[in-house]
């Protein structure tokens, strides 16, 4: 889900390459404090993380039809 570059360290995530994304109404991007950091309808395929600071994040899609999915990245 999350793709490393060239320059990141190994666990750190600075790209968001979204998989079949012609389906992906919505993207957020929440802290773990809860607050959303990031909003984007109908995202690219690549979505950069390099604005946001290191730490953990919960990342939640929906699809043209309302489903969600959520994933955890450290960034």
């Amino acid at each position: 889900y999350p793709r490393k570059s060239k320059n990141d360290n190994f666990n750190q995530a600075s790209e968001l390459h979204l998989i079949g994304n012609a389906s992906i109404r919505t993207l957020s991007i929440y802290n773990i404090g809860g607050t959303r950091v990031l909003y984007q309808e109908f995202p690219e395929n690549i979505v950069s993380l390099a604005n946001l600071p290191k730490g953990s994040y919960i990342i939640q899609t929906t699809n043209i039809n309302g489903k969600k999915k959520v994933k955890k990245i450290v960034k």
